[in-house]
């Protein structure tokens, strides 16, 4: 419940575990919004300087993560990570979620490169998911159902404006 403190501790990145009927929203100026839901253990990517060449990296080891890019983000990478893929992400609405097993990724707005590793990387579209196995088995690739599309929507909805107003 104290902005400010949460600022200080996050500040260079970090680990994160949000409670039960908690969640975690954070901005990186005009770059990016990153919304932690209940029950999310990952990693927040440090702020790296302007102009820097390397990508911000986050990992999810369990729960939901969602962000969207903001003006401030184009020339910027985000890699997210899991244990069973990765998500590229260069400007876009993005769901990532881990669960046991499986990392399902919905894309909402522009796209992004999702894949077990760099070499596997598929370009998916607006309204696709992508869904990876830690079996092995082959992901999958369909439409965003209409009840995780909708969360997407209500994130991008609670955010129309965000990088509009002075924070």
């Amino acid at each position: 419940n104290d902005p400010e403190l949460i600022a200080r501790a996050l500040g260079s990145g970090g680990d994160v575990r949000i409670a039960d009927g908690g969640f975690l929203h954070l901005r990186l100026d005009d770059r990016l919004i990153l919304a932690l839901t209940e029950g999310t253990d990952a990693t927040v990517p440090a702020p790296p300087e302007r102009g820097s060449e390397g990508p911000l990296i986050s990992e999810v080891r369990d729960g939901e993560l969602r962000l969207k890019t903001g003006p401030g983000f184009p020339g910027s990478r985000l890699h997210v990570l899991t244990t069973e893929g990765r998500t590229e992400i260069v400007g876009t609405i993005v769901s990532v979620y881990k669960g046991g097993g499986y990392t399902c990724v919905c894309v909402l707005e522009g796209t992004a490169l999702i894949g077990v590793d760099e070499k596997s990387l598929d370009e998916i579209p607006p309204g696709m998911l992508k869904i990876m196995f830690d079996d092995g088995s082959p992901p999958i690739v369909m439409e965003i159902s209409a009840e995780h599309k909708a969360g997407l929507l209500e994130f991008s909805e609670e955010y129309r404006d965000a990088f509009e107003t002075p924070q």
